[in-house]
């Protein structure tokens, strides 16, 4: 078993039908966001994967995770993401995502996000969006319900250590976390 099957449920559960966008960031976050984006889209679910990074600077295991994601699936560029997400998160039907993935930054952030990554998540960032049931673990969310956002390790933008906020943060419906529980995670405002 995987982390992700938190998220998943059963393989028996995930014949095709499920969009996923994942965002994936520069580090370790982003690593976990490529094993979860080639997890599901093995698993039939349709995956694209947005990534703000410079391959160059990218840790060891995340660029490995980023190889293995690449044998099934294709990066697209930040420079997209913005739009992909606008049109999924608004949309409804077809074209709509059942799961945005925030795998941009964990437990290392000490700054605000980048002007870059603000202006492409604006429609998931809190206080702008109202939560949503999840689509995920026993069945789907309404048609008319908003995409559900999950969070890897901690939403992007808030303090690990402190459970504040750093500048802007996305809104998570859940949050997976890695290895054991961040402070951050048990500490007010990040408490919830």
């Amino acid at each position: 078993a995987t982390p992700f099957m938190m998220l998943t449920g059963r393989p028996a559960r995930l014949a095709g039908g499920r969009r996923l966008i994942v965002l994936g960031g520069p580090g370790g976050n982003g690593g976990e966001g490529f094993v979860a984006a080639r997890l599901l889209a093995e698993r039939g679910w349709r995956v694209d994967l947005y990534w703000f990074g410079d391959p160059a600077r990218q840790p060891a295991a995340a660029a490995a995770a980023r190889a293995r994601w690449e044998s099934v699936g294709e990066t697209r560029p930040w420079s997209e993401a913005g739009a992909a997400l606008a049109t999924g998160v608004e949309a409804r039907g077809e074209v709509a995502p059942d799961v945005v993935l925030d795998a941009l930054f964990g437990i290392g952030l000490s700054r605000p996000l980048p002007e870059e990554i603000i202006a492409a998540v604006a429609p998931i960032l809190a206080p702008g969006r109202a939560p949503s049931p999840p689509a995920v673990g026993g069945g789907t969310a309404p048609p008319s319900a908003a995409v559900a956002v999950v969070s890897a390790d901690l939403p992007s933008g808030l303090c690990s250590d402190s459970g504040r906020p750093v500048g802007p943060v996305v809104q998570a419906d859940m949050t997976m976390t890695f290895v054991a529980p961040k402070l951050g995670q048990r500490l007010l405002p990040g408490l919830s």
